[in-house]
């Protein structure tokens, strides 16, 4: 019956706002994000820095969105990002943010560096555990 409810809610109001079952909707997500978001700024507007946030794709496409202040219709359109993918938001609050997918992880292969190259980092790729 939950499910049910969810779905229903989810075909008349989008995915954006139908919170699952026992769960969150990715609007709950984004609200969350915004405070986050806002800590992150306070924290380093003042300074030269360079700030890495890892997450999941629903939550990195929610910090973009509010990063970025896509609309709510952004999110419906856009896939999350696929697991280990790399995307780079650079840019200042006065002149404004953009988003560049560097590398989708799919595609790297061992050995690669261009990301260390690039931009300094230490990116290790290591081959999946058969565990």
């Amino acid at each position: 019956m939950k499910f049910e409810k969810w779905a229903r809610l989810r075909n008349n109001s989008g995915k954006f706002y139908a919170r699952r079952p026992d769960g969150v909707s990715r609007a709950d997500v984004a609200q969350r994000l915004r405070l986050f978001l806002q800590t992150v700024i306070d924290t380093v507007s003042d300074k030269d820095n360079d700030v890495i946030i890892v997450g999941h794709g629903v939550t990195n496409r929610a910090f973009e969105m509010n990063l970025l202040h896509h609309p709510v219709d952004w999110f419906e359109r856009s896939d999350n990002p696929g697991n280990a993918d790399v995307t780079l938001i650079e840019g200042t609050r006065l002149q404004g943010y953009r988003s560049i997918l560097l590398h989708k992880a799919t595609d790297r292969q061992l050995g690669d560096d261009e990301l260390q190259v690039a931009h300094g980092s230490e990116l290790t790729i290591a081959p999946k555990s058969h565990i």
